[in-house]
């Protein structure tokens, strides 16, 4: 078929011509147009094996979680409903990406399309955005609509519903961190991947001049830097009465700055052309300081001074210059289809580098507190850095004379010459210090010499997951109080039990700080209970603790 014939019609000759043009005006080339067509098969079964797994963990832990295996206090609704949201949209993302690893396999998509023309280039790059889903797309969304939230919900609300110990199951906080943890290492992976013609760019060859281009060879494009000087015509006159969005810019570089000689047909008109004449023969008889002076900061305060009133007048008059620059003028075709092509180049650059730099921090943000999760108390680690109920403490306020037996978490309150605390932990700590190592606690006992008297305040613990949809925890207390002086002999004779030994406790509630009980209810009670007897010589004499 020839389409050179003078009678012959060809239509693919005639399509060729018509798409080879639409084509010079695309974006620059996505990463599934860069790699190879066995790298992307490679990145879609992967992608799709370890988003299955990660769903599949999620789930496990947010079942354990919501039936109260693996917490300590039952969670409040929204918390519930922001995990299984959270593992639902991860799920149906993935079940997206088996679609999409099953049609990029099978069906061949073509990149051929229809040629537009002025604004409706626009139109047509963003409806393709918007539908143009691939495997980086849902790479993305699953990093942000299930790794995120569950990592935010581990970390600050799940932990901090949770005390550690023999009686809390781990597994299932095990493989739902690990696998986020690797999530988000095969999302940096894919974000190599999607950017890899970005980031590692070859090395260029050197451009050839344009008038010893041969005839059909692409001309190099030109520089950012190249299309910002020619868009605000950086001291030149050739677009000075285009009126587009960057005509006040022009206009005050111009009477500010002048134009360069070797650019302008009229040489006579370089210092004219400036708004305070700063022309050499002015700036010849002036001291070096002014000439410092003008040149350094008169002419950017005044080109900033016009361009922004420029701008301020152009948006009163409803940007009728633009307006008629764009639609009113001779060549406005041409005009709007040069700011479309324009608009989605750079439209699709400063797109793909925010995506790049969001996703790289975003990614080693949640690796980070990923990693500090998984290696804490509540997982497999030692340290105490998430939220944890860990600590029963005693408030004594020696001048009110009251007592108060708290459940606290591992931060240890501020205490002063009045008001303290004394705490011990809840579980009792293993041979390594492992959360998983804590044995059940037992009775505690503590004694505070108050001038003369001897304050005996004996706690426990008894934790009931019978129903585990609804754990109870029980803080047991009973407090005495010892005179000073020699025993006379007959025990319990100088031994003082609650109420009669002067000390009160108070009934307020205490309010935890954020997080504490913010994604859960505090499922524990405290109750007064016999613990020690007076009578009986265990407790010992104040001269013994003296």
């Amino acid at each position: 078929m020839s389409t050179t014939t003078p009678g012959g019609f060809n239509v693919v000759g005639l399509l060729s011509t018509l798409y080879t043009a639409g084509a010079k005006d695309m974006p620059p080339p996505s990463a599934d147009r860069v790699l190879k067509g066995r790298t992307l098969h490679a990145l879609y079964a992967i992608s799709f094996i370890v988003y299955s797994v990660n769903c599949i963990c999620d789930w496990i832990h947010t079942y354990f979680a919501l039936i109260g295996y693996s917490i300590s206090f039952p969670l409040k609704p929204w918390l519930v409903v922001t995990m299984v949201c959270a593992v639902v949209a991860g799920t149906v993302l993935t079940l997206l990406l088996l679609v999409l690893c099953i049609e990029h396999a099978f069906v061949q998509r073509s990149d051929v399309a229809p040629y537009r023309s002025g604004f409706a280039v626009i139109c047509e790059k963003f409806g393709a955005w918007v539908t143009g889903f691939n495997n980086f797309r849902v790479a993305f969304l699953i990093l942000l609509l299930q790794d995120a939230p569950m990592t935010v919900i581990n970390f600050w609300f799940v932990s901090s519903c949770r005390s550690p110990g023999p009686l809390v199951l781990v597994w299932p906080l095990v493989i739902s961190s690990a696998s986020t943890i690797i999530s988000i290492c095969w999302r940096l992976t894919m974000l190599y991947y999607a950017y890899k013609h970005m980031l590692c760019k070859p090395p260029a060859k050197q451009p050839q001049p344009a008038s010893e281009a041969k005839d059909g060879e692409i001309k190099r494009e030109s520089s950012t830097l190249e299309d910002i000087k020619l868009v605000i015509g950086y001291r030149t006159t050739d677009r000075i009465e285009d009126y587009d969005e960057c005509w006040p810019v022009r206009f005050g570089i111009r009477k500010a700055y002048g134009i360069k000689e070797n650019e302008d047909l009229n040489q006579n008109s370089v210092h004219r052309s400036t708004a305070f004449g700063y022309g050499r023969s002015w700036s010849r008889h002036c001291p070096n300081w002014i000439r410092v002076v003008a040149l350094t900061i008169l002419r950017p305060l005044s080109c900033c001074f016009m361009t922004l009133f420029l701008y301020v007048g152009m948006c009163l008059s409803c940007c009728a210059p633009c307006f008629y620059h764009y639609c009113c003028r001779r060549n406005s075709l041409y005009h709007r289809h040069k700011f479309a092509r324009s608009c989605t180049r750079y439209s699709t650059i400063g797109y793909n580098a925010i995506i790049l730099v969001f996703s790289a921090v975003f990614a080693v943000s949640l690796l980070i507190v990923n990693l500090v999760w998984i290696s804490s108390i509540h997982v497999i680690g030692h340290h105490g850095i998430p939220p944890e109920m860990s600590q029963i403490c005693i408030e004594i306020d020696e001048s009110g004379r009251q007592l108060r037996p708290l459940l606290l978490p591992n931060v240890k309150p501020a205490s002063n010459h009045t008001v303290y605390y004394v705490c011990k932990p809840i579980w009792e700590a293993g041979s390594l210090g492992f959360g998983f190592q804590r044995k059940k606690p037992g009775l505690w006992e503590t004694r505070r010499l108050i001038k003369d008297e001897l304050l005996i305040v004996s706690t426990r613990v008894e934790m009931d997951y019978g129903h585990v949809k609804a754990p109870l925890h029980v803080l047991h207390y009973d407090y005495a109080m010892k005179m000073a002086g020699k025993s006379t002999g007959v025990p319990g004779n100088n031994c003082y039990r609650r109420e009669k030994s002067g000390w009160t406790v108070p009934t307020n509630a205490v309010r935890l700080p954020w997080p504490y009980f913010a994604g859960c209810y505090p499922a524990y009670k405290i109750l007064l209970h016999d613990l020690f007897d007076c009578n009986s010589t265990r407790s010992g004499d104040i001269s013994e603790i003296a």
